[in-house]
């Protein structure tokens, strides 16, 4: 069984998450903006394990074998490359 992380909750993630719990792998957290709209209802959709106001919060509190990085196209080059590659 595979632990993904997932960095965002919107509709694109959900259809992510639709796949990774019909292979049977685990969602163990789960990380929004903060104040989101929709990160309890994924977390309970699909089971994810804990939630978080931002994937560093997350990323400093889970150790996941996998990524998901769900997020809106113009967000996407700035977590990946400016916060996840500097940090990690």
């Amino acid at each position: 069984m595979i632990n993904f992380a997932f960095i965002g909750c919107g509709k694109v993630a959900g259809f992510h998450a639709d796949v990774i719990n019909a292979l049977g792998h685990r969602i163990s957290s789960v990380s929004a903006r903060k104040n989101s709209s929709n990160i309890e209802k994924f977390a309970n959709d699909f089971s994810a394990g804990n939630t978080f106001d931002s994937w560093e919060a997350m990323l400093e509190n889970d150790n996941p074998d996998a990524i998901i990085v769900a997020v809106s196209w113009d967000q996407t080059e700035h977590i990946i490359e400016e916060d996840m590659v500097a940090k990690n």
